[in-house]
This record gives C-alpha cells, structure tokens and sequence, in this order.
C-alpha cells in the first residue's frame, strides 16, 4: 500500500506533456510592403476579414511602404516564425530588389516561405490622347525620329516600369524619356493632364478612363496572354516587345513557421480563391487576373519565384540598372 502510494506521488511531480494550442490563439498581421489604398490594399483586407471569420482571431493589415518595398520585407524577415506575422507581398521588392541592390537587410530565398501565389496585377500602357500612335509599335517608331522628347512616367529608377523604358531605348533604339513619380496614380493623372504623354496603368482602371475619353491604351503589360478587361488591346511581345516583366502578389510566412500552420494557411487561402464571390468581389474589381501558378502549391510558387528571378536577371543585364541603398 505504501510502495503504491509512493508511485502515485511519484508521477504526479513528473511534467506533464506539452499540448499544442491550435493555431492562431492571438491576432495574426499581415504586412503588405505597399501603400494603404488601392487594388493591394483592398485584396489584403478581404483576405484578413475573411480569415478573422475563418481562424476565430483577428488578422490585421498593417501597411509598411518605402524604400521599394524593403521597409515591408524587413519586417516580415524579422518577424518570429510562428504565423503571427505574414506578408502579403509583391513581385520587385522580392525577385527584383536582390539584383538591385549590393545589400538588402532581407534574403528572399533564405527568410521567406512562399504559400500561395494570389494573382497578376497587369498592367496598360496608356497614353494622352492627342499622342499622333495608335499602337506601341507606332509609339516606338515615333520615339526614334524624336529622341528624348517623348515623355514616359515612371516609378523610379528601379521600378520595373522604368526597366521597360530602358530596355525599349536599349535593344529597339527607342527615345523615351523617363519622368519618375512615386506611383502609378500621379503618373497617370499627369498623363490625362497633358504634363507627361506616358505612363503605365492597371488594365481594369485604364479601361474605364478609356472608356471616359481621358487617355488611350496602347499595349498591355505583363504576361503573355491579352487582359479580359480589354481584349482588344494587344500584349507587349504582340507588339514586337519581348519582354514580359510581371506584377503578381503572394502570400508568404517567415522561414522556419511550422509545417502545420503553413499548411493551415495554405488550405484557407485556396479556400478563397476557389470562392467566385470572393474573386469577384476582392479579385477580379480590382484588375487581377489568374493562371498558373495562381492558387497553386508552395512549391509551384516558389519554382515561379525562381524564374521571375532569372527574366529579371536578363533584363537588367541589358538595361544596366543597379542601385546603390
């Protein structure tokens, strides 16, 4: 009686068994390395409330732009690899940025697990209408009897709208100048302002100011099929540009994350883009567009990753670009 007793006493001061709390037990960020407004925004934050519904805890966006997407990165690659810190992020500051720059504080392929590839964000180049091209073809041509007076509204030095302008004035003989702007938006309403003759817009909001009168569209940017927002419009390499530079978003993890929880994340993401509701609402109104690797697994994803990295690569091999930080 005593030796069981003994034995009772015994395990019950041994430890006892760990038990995993299911995932998440605390609110979830999703950082987005890009402005608060706008198609990106609007994505981030139906996926957050729809997740806030979905995982019983909230999931806030918090908005980190600057620095080319760097500021945003870094925080993503210095947050704890446990899922409570995602990022929602965008093609340059992750398969553009490592070529651009000597040092970033972030390593793309070492501090990021990739999760979902979420959508391509194309793009228009558009002009003003009194610009005398009714294609790029024309425009280029233009652009070669009037050197440097053709104004192109860009993002900046490393901005993959930039690297179009100097690859077309590099390889085809073009003569754009380039006008940077911090955004899409301004360059756009400098366009339809008559400050500039130039600029690149999302495909979806080009449309409607075509529609309206206000500018004209002359290719579309970035992949190699046409836009079902404008389907008449042709692509770049129909054009007689080949070179196909994309703007996609994903979703991704800090390195490390356990396996269960990505996987988690991954399953209720594919859960949303296989919603036409949720497409249509937070998707396809805001100018995405899908095909592969969209909605894919983690592996696809990151062999995407891989060759955007590698076209970059090529492109900025010809164009010559690179930025000091």
């Amino acid at each position: 009686m005593k030796l069981t007793i003994v034995l009772i006493a015994a395990s019950l001061a041994l430890p006892l068994p760990v038990i995993a709390q299911p995932y998440p037990v605390k609110a979830v960020r999703f950082i987005m390395p890009h402005v608060a407004g706008g198609p990106h925004d609007t994505v981030a934050r139906g996926m957050a409330q729809a997740f806030s519904q979905t995982f019983g805890q909230p999931f806030v966006v918090e908005s980190r732009p600057g620095g080319d997407g760097i500021v945003g990165l870094s925080a993503c690659a210095s947050a704890a690899p446990d899922g409570y810190s995602l990022c929602l992020g965008y093609g340059s500051p992750f398969t553009l940025n490592p070529l651009l720059y000597a040092k970033l504080p972030y390593d793309t392929m070492r501090d990021f697990a990739p999760i979902m590839h979420l959508g391509f964000l194309y793009s228009a180049v558009i002009a003003h209408p009194t610009v005398p091209s009714a294609s790029l073809r024309e425009l280029i041509e233009h652009s070669k009897s009037r050197p440097k007076t053709i104004t192109w509204g860009t993002f900046g030095p490393g901005s993959i709208t930039n690297l179009y302008v100097e690859w077309m004035n590099r390889t085809l003989n073009a003569g754009f100048y380039s006008v940077a702007y911090k955004s899409a938006i301004p360059a756009a309403t400098a366009v339809m302002g008559g400050e500039i003759q130039i600029a690149v817009l999302t495909v979806g909001v080009a449309a409607q100011q075509v529609k309206a009168g206000k500018i004209k569209a002359l290719a579309v940017i970035g992949g190699d099929k046409r836009s079902g927002f404008m389907p008449n419009l042709p692509t770049m390499r129909e054009s007689g540009v080949d070179l196909t530079l994309t703007n996609w978003w994903g979703l991704f993890g800090r390195a490390g994350t356990p396996p269960d929880v990505l996987q988690r994340l991954h399953a209720e993401t594919k859960k949303l883009i296989d919603d036409a509701k949720f497409v249509e609402t937070f998707f396809a109104r805001q100018g995405f567009e899908f095909g592969d690797p969209v909605g894919g697994s983690p592996e696809q994803f990151a062999a995407f990753l891989r060759a955007d990295g590698e076209t970059n690569a090529r492109t900025l091999k010809i164009t010559g670009v690179r930025l000091d930080q």
